[in-house]
């Protein structure tokens, strides 16, 4: 195993401990993520760890169903307890952007439903400053001037792509803009 997986598992399997019994538990996406699910499905096993997920995407929850943890759809859980999801950058300062990767609308809510969020990454994800990468912003089509009109002020170069987009269970026709 290589210095980052190693980081990203010893992140992951550590972010584990912050989960409790009884626990409705938010879960991220990505690799870093998923050590933090084989961990939790170990707990679930050797310790009759009772918990329930709600993910934020296909991925996340095969890989949680597989080591039996029982994965529910948002809008049937009163709430979230904590979630933990992978970072894609941060700062000295532990400021951080989310959302540089496929499941970044899911995230967003999941995390927005959530009393607590738990940031986890490897040693890769830390930059100076933010901003070292492009990424997506999702908008709705529906006045989708306002947004780029607001990125062009920041001396952003807006490109719009519309886009079929499928996350667990639902299908939008969604409006993405990568600001460079």
């Amino acid at each position: 195993m290589d210095q980052k997986s190693f980081e990203k598992k010893v992140v992951g399997e550590f972010a584990a401990s912050y989960v409790k019994d009884g626990m409705t538990v938010g879960l991220g996406t990505g690799s870093t993520v998923a050590f933090l699910i084989k961990k939790l499905g170990e707990r679930v096993q050797k310790e009759n760890l009772h918990i329930r997920a709600v993910s934020t995407s296909s991925s996340t929850s095969e890989l949680a169903r597989s080591v039996n943890i029982r994965v529910l759809d948002l809008n049937d859980v009163p709430s979230i307890d904590l979630t933990i999801d992978g970072v894609d950058e941060f700062d000295p300062k532990f400021n951080g952007i989310k959302g540089g990767g496929g499941a970044l609308l899911y995230e967003k809510i999941v995390a927005s439903a959530s009393d607590y969020n738990i940031w986890i990454a490897d040693a890769s994800k830390k930059a100076e400053a933010l901003g070292t990468f492009r990424f997506p912003l999702k908008c709705c089509h529906l006045g989708i001037s306002i947004p780029c009109g607001s990125l062009k002020q920041w001396s952003c170069l807006p490109r719009c792509a519309i886009a079929m987009v499928t996350y667990i269970s639902l299908t939008a026709i969604t409006t993405l803009l990568t600001a460079m």
